[in-house]
């Protein structure tokens, strides 16, 4: 409804007449002119627009209308952000103007062109006209912004890494500890410490070679956790060059700063120390007096370990910067054993100690006894990146009799004796390791070294794109001239940024791993910028904008203060983090894949560049690479693809099926009760994969895990926030999503995990029904999208196999499927119209035409696999046992393998592959037959005479087999798509056949068990129409079974060939119930195989 009185909105009225009469007056800053349109804004409804067309301004004490004050300062800067928050008001139907305003904002905002609005930093952006179309203005120069990131690194690690928080010695510095984080340690729970890797300094920022515009990661993960106010420590690569405390700020200003060399004698020494892999020994006994040990000792002085939870030391690092580590890991251990197992005076010294951590002796002794007593708090988390030692061990090469044996002397002052660490073994205190492998290495003195883990310690293993620096943000060669001077870089910038999202996702991982409380920092401000930049980001930036929309007024804001504003959201709600976490995985999982081709040549440039010049890396790059594992337990090289490897950009096809609902539809807004939903949310989300990727459990232990305390916490959180009507949408994205998740993606429960969700949805006012709907209408709108696009060329035969009964599986769950022909096993479409909502007829048509030739493909497939896999069989049973003759059979196999090759070299063309198909298939049966006629007499006379010969016998099996193979699946699916119709039947066949067996005992008595038995289908029978059907199902089965099983005994053992059956006595109620189940499976099998034997069905069309 139109707000005709403006002089009734007072407030709106007062601020337009002070901002216009300001700027004409150049009364006001920029920032205080934005300041009154914020609030401007902020007295304004959506849908309720206020009339403007008549409005007057007072000046000097005259009247103008609206159009003439905007015209007098449509050129002024100020006009400008005026102009621009009018245009958005207008579309967002929150003003009505005049029609010569309209045309005023789209003289000045659009006619004067893209780039004069560009020139203008401050220019409100409004949200949707953020995108830029033109590709090459968003991979153009990117100078600008990078100077921008490396200004904005200046200011914050001035504040951060001042000259007292260097450590080191009188020559260089070796360390920094970061400033935030070493306040308020009471309520610190976790001590971080992060090592570089070999010739690599502190670089935050872009550098000309060793990393690109990211800066290096694990500098960027130690400033975000310092900024998170956790206690960090970052400890300098080996073989950097003698360095000042400043240098991290230097290589900011100078981005050819090298770090590594600067003078003949150091470079000659940074050599040696490059080889011999030496240094860790010093880093550790820093890390460990200066940092690890005095803040040990304060924080469980001020909170002592009993009133902690847990105190976690997280240990991180790169290339040689892993293997310390690894070092650190025993090192740290070694010390804690020390205090709680050791004496005073004789193997620590409390006045040394107390001297380190600026503690009196007497809170030292209080710590140490505390530790003694609380020792199972204290825990460790590693994580490795890419983790080498060298073409030699790191041990110290300064005795000729060491060998390889890594042992390294740590001395520690307040300690007696050294501490001897090692990289062998690592201790049971390491509660959880993660280690990542870059796949494209190939180099000799490169290859992976990891310890021997304890039993006790979970440990992951990663895989990433990209040769050993990859994941750090180091895109360069190794012939150090430059970031991307591969071939297929070339000056493709867009490629470039794409593979920047092999970084990306390595950040985001290694902070998930080693978030001890389920809260994530704020992504790098760099990582922002691309996220607004790269189109490929989209998904992220369109999160990030909904969430912050809710708490800000957006369109008033320009790029670096919404992404200020963004930094703030994400420090302030941590817990939501994990949402903005997942999206921008999967985009950058997309990036990287929008780009498989480059990818596959980049992949072999890069495993081709080793140091070709020795021989031992001539032909290094078309081998598997190798991990080193040392320790008791496995010892030697181990093909590195043998480890329970999880792909970091995973090409698996339920990352095409399953996303369709994921993240933006994630919107709630802002509030403590939400935050707590949405960590809940992830929490149960995590759990979710983690159980979906253990093969050590049953799916029943899997169930008992997932819907325990946390489920039911969870459920008490969406019911309260249930309450409340804004919620609605969030609350039902939230249960999209897990029950896309718990049911299609990883099957973890049985049909009808809606039904868990029965109290909220009542709440929300919504049926079960169209929660499983709207759960298949997602999914089937991702798969028509991925079809339409193109996708069907990237799916192997599993893939494809994995889609359609996807497919399939969809269209019998929908609450319209009786709408829908599957009575013959094949997809039909006919009058599934629901679902062509969005797309054309002609698209949807398309999306038909493919999945029927899909389907037909698979099928295809399947059985020339089986045809093959059968006369194989018989060819080598053949030529074992009787040495006969079978070159005509041998040439069957090879025409129907020929076909099978073709299968796999299509056009890409549907009409020509439907084509291609069909002329495989007539081919396929014309060998088949024309073998069976090639016997002649034989085989026409065989069912006549005598049985056919062996070979076609053979392939009768095979008939057979297919036959049966298809109609196992069919049974299946009737099964599922009848659930209610054949649980009736079944519970009236055993409750019938219980019922005669008891009337049949007319002077004798029955059994008492099978009355029992008869009452507990008769409750189930109750609870059939109220239950959901897969519920009832699960426990009759339960119910049947165990009866059969408890009355075993009084079945007959029978040898039926190479089974053991029981023979079916008429003397017992088991043997009756198992007759009766045997025959409702040969009957449904029976017709379901008449269904298919149809000459309707026998057609293969297309």
């Amino acid at each position: 409804m139109l707000r005709s009185d403006f002089n009734s909105d007072k407030n709106f009225n007062q601020l337009m007449q002070q901002i216009i009469v300001g700027i004409l007056n150049a009364e006001y800053s920029h920032e205080q002119i934005r300041e009154l349109i914020r609030k401007a804004n902020g007295s304004l409804v959506k849908g309720e627009p206020i009339d403007l067309r008549t409005m007057q301004i007072r000046n000097n004490d005259k009247s103008y209308s609206l159009n003439d004050y905007l015209s007098a300062i449509q050129k002024l800067p100020q006009g400008k952000l005026l102009l621009a928050a009018m245009k958005s008001w207008g579309e967002d139907n929150k003003v009505q103007l005049p029609d010569e305003v309209v045309s005023l904002i789209q003289s000045v905002i659009v006619k004067e062109g893209k780039k004069e609005v560009n020139e203008d930093e401050d220019f409100i952006i409004i949200e949707e006209k953020r995108h830029i179309s033109a590709e090459e203005d968003v991979y153009a120069d990117r100078n600008a912004y990078l100077d921008e990131d490396n200004n904005d690194l200046y200011e914050l690690l001035q504040k951060e890494l001042g000259p007292e928080q260097v450590i080191g010695d009188s020559k260089s510095a070796y360390a920094w500890k970061f400033k935030s984080g070493q306040d308020n340690l009471d309520n610190k729970d976790v001590i971080n410490l992060f090592f570089l890797g070999t010739s690599t300094p502190p670089l935050f920022g872009i550098h000309n070679v060793d990393v690109a515009e990211t800066g290096h990661i694990i500098c960027q993960l130690a400033l975000q956790k310092a900024k998170k106010g956790e206690p960090t420590l970052l400890v300098k690569g080996i073989a950097t060059a003698n360095m000042g405390g400043d240098f991290p700020l230097s290589a900011l200003k100078n981005p050819n700063i090298q770090g590594v060399s600067n003078s003949n004698f150091e470079s000659v020494q940074k050599t040696l120390t490059t080889v011999k892999g030496t240094g860790a020994e010093k880093r550790v006994s820093m890390a460990m007096e200066q940092y690890f040990i005095p803040n040990l000792f304060k924080m469980i002085t001020e909170k002592p370990l009993q009133h902690r939870q847990e105190l976690m030391i997280n240990l991180a690092g790169h290339s040689r910067g892993g293997i310390t580590t690894f070092i650190a890991a025993d090192c740290i251990n070694q010390f804690i054993e020390q205090m709680i197992n050791g004496k005073e005076g004789v193997d620590y010294d409390v006045k040394t100690l107390s001297q380190m951590c600026g503690l009196s002796q007497s809170e030292i002794r209080t710590a140490i006894q505390n530790i003694k007593d609380n020792q199972q708090k204290i825990k460790m988390k590693l994580c490795a990146l890419d983790p080498v030692e060298g073409a030699r061990s790191m041990a110290d090469w300064s005795s000729p009799f060491s060998g390889n044996t890594p042992k390294i002397k740590v001395p520690i002052a307040g300690l007696t004796n050294q501490i001897t660490c090692s990289y062998e073994s690592m201790p049971e205190r390491l509660s959880e390791a993660c280690v990542f492998f870059a796949s494209d290495e190939r180099r000799s003195g490169f290859r992976p070294t990891i310890p021997s883990f304890s039993d006790k310690t979970k440990v992951v293993f990663k895989r990433a794109h990209g040769k050993h620096g990859g994941m750090t943000g180091n895109f360069g060669n190794d012939g150090n001239a430059g970031q991307f001077k591969y071939k297929t870089f070339g000056t493709n910038k867009k490629l470039q940024q794409a593979m920047i999202g092999i970084f990306d996702e390595t950040l985001l991982a290694m902070n998930e791993f080693l978030s001890t409380n389920k809260e994530l920092p704020c992504f790098p401000r760099n990582t922002l910028r691309r996220i607004f930049r790269q189109p490929e980001y989209a998904n992220t930036k369109g999160l990030l904008l909904d969430v912050l929309s809710n708490h800000v007024q957006i369109e008033l804001l320009n790029e670096k203060e919404l992404i200020l504003n963004i930094e703030k959201m994400m420090h302030e709600f941590p817990a939501m983090n994990f949402m903005f976490y997942e999206a921008l995985h999967q985009d950058a999982e997309a990036a990287i894949e929008n780009h498989k081709k480059e990818l596959l040549s980049l992949e072999t440039e890069w495993r081709q560049d080793t140091n070709i010049g020795t021989t031992l890396d001539r032909d290094a790059w078309h081998q598997d690479r190798k991990v080193y594992v040392r320790g008791k337990k496995v010892k030697g090289s181990v093909k590195w693809h043998e480890f329970d490897l999880e792909e970091m950009v995973p090409t698996r096809l339920p990352e095409v099926i399953y996303h369709g609902v994921r993240a933006k539809g994630m919107l709630l807004p802002l509030n403590k009760h939400n935050e707590a939903l949405l960590a809940s949310f992830y929490q149960f989300k995590n759990k979710i994969e983690f159980l979906a990727n253990t093969s050590s459990l049953s799916l029943e232990e899997k169930r008992a895990i997932l819907f325990g305390q946390d489920f039911d916490t969870f459920l008490d959180l969406l019911d309260n926030a249930a309450e409340f009507p804004e919620n609605k949408e969030g609350i039902l994205a939230m249960i999209t999503e897990l029950m896309i998740d718990l049911d299609y993606q990883y099957q973890l429960v049985e049909p009808g995990i809606a039904f868990r969700f029965q109290k909220v949805s009542d709440k929300l006012g919504l049926e079960i029904e169209s929660l499983e709907t709207r759960c298949a209408d997602i999914q089937l709108e991702s798969i028509i999208k991925y079809l339409l696009s193109g996708g069907i060329n990237k799916l192997s035969f599993e893939e494809t196999k994995t889609l359609i009964n996807h497919v399939k599986e969809l269209h019998d769950r929908v609450q319209y499927r009786e709408k829908v022909d599957l009575s013959r096993g094949r997809i039909s479409f006919d009058k599934y119209d629901d679902i062509a909502l969005g797309f054309s007829s002609e698209q949807f048509l398309i999306y038909q035409r493919f999945l029927a030739i899909l389907e037909d493909r698979l099928e295809l497939k399947a059985e020339l696999d089986q045809y093959i896999d059968g006369i194989e069989a018989y060819i080598e049973s053949k030529q074992t046992v009787t040495g006969q003759d079978t070159r005509e059979i041998e040439e069957l196999l090879g025409r129907l393998k020929e076909v099978r090759e073709k299968l796999n070299t299509f056009s890409n063309n549907m009409e020509d592959d439907a084509h291609a198909q069909r002329t495989l298939r007539t081919h396929m049966q014309s060998s088949l037959r024309d073998y069976k006629e090639k016997k002649g007499f034989q085989g026409y006379v065989a069912k006549y005479v005598k049985q056919a010969p062996g070979s076609v016998l053979c392939i009768q099996a095979v008939e057979e087999s297919i036959l049966n193979r298809k109609a196992l699946q069919e049974m299946k699916r009737e099964e599922n798509l009848h659930q209610r119709e054949i649980l009736q039947q079944d519970l009236d066949t055993y409750m019938e056949t219980v019922k005669q067996y008891i009337e049949s005992f007319k002077w004798g008595k029955p059994e008492g068990s099978a009355g029992e038995l008869l009452l507990a289908l008769q409750a189930l029978k109750e609870k059939s129409s109220r239950k959901q059907p897969s519920e009832v199902a699960e426990k009759m089965k339960r119910v049947v079974e165990n009866y059969i099983n408890d009355n075993a005994h009084k079945l007959t053992p029978v040898n039926r060939g190479y089974l053991v059956s029981y023979a079916t006595s008429y003397d017992s109620c088991a043997a009756k119930i198992l007759q009766a189940k045997e025959e409702l499976q040969k009957k449904r099998l029976e017709i379901v195989k008449a269904k298919l034997m149809s000459p309707e069905q026998s057609k293969h069309k297309m």
